[in-house]
């Protein structure tokens, strides 16, 4: 099973955003991306939330839980289950 920073670095390569990309996004610092991807450090569950957001995806699928990227999300993007 893929770690939380390769998967989310699949699903930011798959968004064609780069690490600093990512970052503005989330007012943070490319650096702090760049360790996640790495998993030398592990996000808040708040983080997380917002980098599925961005990225489209489910945070079951970010931590592991889903091979499925829009899993519990409804066609408008939005997650189904809060």
């Amino acid at each position: 099973m893929s770690s939380f920073g390769k998967k989310l670095r699949e699903c930011r390569e798959a968004k064609d955003l780069s690490q600093n990309d990512l970052a503005k996004l989330l007012n943070t610092n490319h650096s702090i991306i760049g360790k996640y991807e790495r998993d030398e450090i592990k996000p808040s569950i708040d983080v997380v939330k917002n980098l599925a957001d961005e990225l489209d995806t489910s945070v079951g699928f970010l931590l592991g839980e889903s091979n499925d990227t829009n899993l519990l999300k409804d066609p408008a993007g939005k997650p189904a289950v809060q």
